[in-house]
């Protein structure tokens, strides 16, 4: 039987308090995302030991063995997800429940991380900081560790009979060279696929090899310099440090020193097993799931203040340990397994069925009036984010008369300008593609947008129909440096043929109006959803009219005045139109409004 030590559920509790650290905003703990790669360690180093044991005494049974591993995780990550998915139904716009969604269905299958990598960015959901289930990408980066692992010890075991180490010594260092190479050319990559980090695990699993074969040893200084390493790296790195890296080593060598070396006697061990350590190290799993959900609820209702952080962290306590008791402990030990597969697979399916029609519906838009008026304004759909041809998919006519052309502020103006228009329209729009030749989009499911330009501006050359071009922008990378400039003016010569027009860009706001306006009527907040015009914004207009006074066959239409008159913009007119979505995308009833005081001419 393997021996409790009770120093690593004490490892435990300092990965997990240093991860909550990170995230609540603490800045002396720069480094408290390493708490992940803690976590990584400690679970190979665990899965290992018990693979071998069960191999060594013939009872080993994959079977098992995933069973053994979805009792741990499934239950407290399944009721954090739905009680998740519950609150944001009812509070988050559409935008962002779609995409809370997503993170439901990519949990459930264990593909976070995988999901966070084909996206590249978060363009029209949470942003990192204020998605609830963010943190799930590595989850998803454990479980897949769990299912190739243990087929991967028994090859092994069959090829190298015992010598098991030699494989995973090797397969360790592959993984580590990879990232190394990777994370020079591509840091998401690095960050979240299972190849770049499966060294972490691995050399858990060495450890555990290690410390099977020659036993727990007792050594005071190493073990106290493990605990230095582990403790220096929380307050001297930050996100400027690629993770993984070598410098990944720095940590994960003083968990190594720790698990071989902090013996049941030793000063480190004996402090790692202070109760209170071990207490938060038990429920750590479920502190690790909850800890980002109740701190973005905290954060959408409430400032982030001393009171609020402290009142934060006993909830935080209390629902994990009520978690740990009567979820995870019941379902792990307690249920019989016919009614424990029951029980998951009909919550999975419930949640995947809900999240899945509410990707398609864009998030349930129809569950209150308010989120209808302030969902994305995709134009045609958010199927034609990336469209370069004519089709009548996302075009009215295969002989279109306007091109919409853009990123995701250009698509906002579509469906204005086919109520007000009797015109044709075309949308060649793909987001976060600055205007222009550059390519600035990581999405890996978006093509470049040197691509996206080049082929949608060779659709609209060889539509003869196609005589008058809208475009539109935020324009913050358009005139950010002289390359952008030059690949913004040489995108407008080769289009010098065609009537242009330029429309916004809209003022950036200091805060998610669409927020605000939504939380003024769901919760009858009084906040004051309004801003001023910057100067910045001024300024920004000021250097594209600049640009755009060279080209005689393009219009420019500043639309801040009617947004912001007198500076003040006003987010909410006549109590009825409700202008911005976001930050700064319009709202199909604020793009109307805007289009109905300009004077187009086609």
């Amino acid at each position: 039987m393997r021996k409790y030590r009770k120093e690593i559920d004490g490892l435990r509790a300092i990965a997990v308090i240093q991860v909550i650290l990170f995230h609540t905003g603490f800045q002396i703990f720069s480094g408290g995302f390493i708490g992940v790669d803690i976590f990584f360690v400690i679970s190979g180093y665990l899965i290992t030991l018990i693979i071998i044991k069960d191999i060594e005494n013939k009872k080993f049974n994959l079977i098992a063995f995933y069973i053994k591993r979805a009792r741990r995780i499934l239950p407290a990550l399944l009721i954090m997800l739905a009680i998740t998915y519950l609150i944001s139904y009812f509070i988050f716009l559409p935008g962002s429940h779609k995409t809370i969604g997503q993170f439901i269905i990519t949990s459930i299958f264990s593909i976070s991380n995988l999901f966070l990598y084909l996206r590249g960015n978060n363009y029209f959901g949470l942003e990192d900081g204020n998605n609830p289930l963010y943190h799930t990408w590595s989850l998803g980066v454990e479980e897949q560790f769990y299912i190739f692992f243990p087929i991967f010890i028994l090859l092994s075991k069959l090829i190298f009979k015992n010598k098991l180490l030699l494989p995973i010594t090797l397969i360790a260092l592959l993984s580590f060279c990879f990232s190394e190479i990777i994370q020079k050319k591509d840091l998401i990559a690095n960050f979240y696929l299972p190849h770049t980090r499966s060294w972490e695990l691995l050399i858990g699993s060495i450890t555990a090899l290690v410390t099977n074969k020659i036993g727990l040893k007792k050594n005071e200084i190493l073990s106290i310099i493990g605990l230095i390493l582990v403790l220096l790296s929380i307050f001297i790195f930050n996100k400027t440090y690629p993770f993984p890296s070598i410098y990944t080593l720095v940590p994960i060598l003083g968990i190594v020193l720790i698990l071989i070396f902090g013996n049941e006697n030793t000063f480190v061990s004996k402090l790692l097993s202070y109760k209170y350590f071990v207490g938060i190290g038990l429920i750590s799993y479920s502190i690790y799931l909850w800890h980002l959900p109740l701190y973005t609820f905290l954060k959408y209702f409430f400032e982030i203040n001393n009171f609020n952080l402290f009142l934060y962290f006993l909830l935080l306590i209390f629902i994990s340990y009520v978690s740990y008791k009567l979820i995870e402990i019941p379902f792990r030990f307690k249920l019989k397994q016919k009614n424990f597969l029951n029980i998951m697979f009909m919550i999975s399916l419930v949640l995947t069925i809900f999240a899945f029609f509410g990707h398609l519906n864009g998030g349930y838009p129809e569950r209150k009036e308010i989120f209808a008026k302030l969902q994305h304004n995709y134009g045609f759909g958010k199927f034609c984010n990336g469209n370069t041809i004519i089709s009548l998919k996302c075009s009215e006519s295969t002989n279109p008369e306007l091109a919409i052309l853009g990123n995701s502020y250009a698509m906002s103006w579509v469906n204005s300008l086919k109520k007000r228009f009797n015109l044709n329209i075309v949308q060649f729009t793909q987001d976060s593609c600055a205007l222009g030749f550059v390519d600035n989009v990581k999405d890996i499911n978006s093509m470049p947008c040197k691509d996206f330009y080049t082929k949608s501006i060779d659709s609209i050359l060889k539509t003869e129909s196609i005589n008058n071009i809208i475009i539109s922008s935020n324009f913050n990378k358009e005139i950010s440096n002289d390359i952008f400039i030059k690949s913004f003016e040489e995108l407008l010569l080769k289009l010098n043929n065609k009537n242009i027009i330029v429309l916004g860009p809209t003022p950036k706001a200091p805060f998610n109006v669409g927020e605000c306006l939504a939380k003024n009527e769901l919760f009858f907040s009084k906040k004051n959803c309004d801003f001023t015009l910057s100067s910045d914004h001024k300024f920004k207009i000021s250097i594209i009219s600049k640009i755009l006074i060279n080209f005689k066959n393009v219009k420019f239409f500043d639309i801040s005045y009617i947004i912001c008159p007198d500076n003040n913009c006003s987010m909410k007119l006549n109590n009825d139109i409700l202008f911005y979505v976001d930050y700064g995308h319009l709202s199909n009833d604020g793009a109307l409004h805007i289009i109905d005081q300009l004077d187009l001419n086609f």
